[in-house]
């Protein structure tokens, strides 16, 4: 398993991020006009993979998963971490978020992500607790917002 920074993106890369990111959305179930109302929220372009950190996960020289965070302000903020269906429950997951987060560059930061419900317990592995939850889409749909201050791992 390699786990690499991704230093310049392609369109090639973005469509198969969408792609890994609309079949892990499926997975959980959801119904297809949920998933219609996500659709440009799972969509990349090249632009807005080339402006923020992206780490890639490859097995056997192929892309499996990935895991986006994005500057703001006064935090980091975890805005895709997604590995395909077929590897979750691997460990893979776990692995491409531990390596994001033992970049220098976010030790001792506030991160968050706005979680999805079904992956809840794998950001509270690291340490990561839901400090209000958000409206969304469809109405009435609230996922958790999750914080934790990054002390390297």
């Amino acid at each position: 398993m390699e786990i690499s920074r991704l230093t310049k993106a392609s369109l090639e890369d973005a469509f198969l991020f969408g792609s890994i990111a609309k079949k892990a959305k499926a997975h959980w179930g959801y119904p297809a006009e949920w998933l219609a109302l996500w659709e440009d929220d799972l969509s990349f372009t090249k632009d807005f993979l080339s402006m923020h950190f992206v780490l890639v996960l490859k097995l056997a020289d192929q892309i499996r998963g990935f895991c986006i965070i994005i500057e703001e302000p006064d935090h980091f903020n975890i805005e895709h971490c997604w590995v395909l269906p077929e590897h979750l429950g691997k460990g893979h997951g776990s692995q491409l978020l531990r390596r994001a987060l033992s970049e220098p560059y976010f030790a001792n930061q506030k991160i968050q992500v706005l979680s999805d419900p079904n992956a809840v317990g794998f950001y509270e592995k690291f340490g990561f607790k839901t400090t209000q939850m958000i409206p969304s889409k469809p109405i009435g749909r609230e996922p958790p917002l999750m914080q934790m201050i990054n002390i390297g791992r």
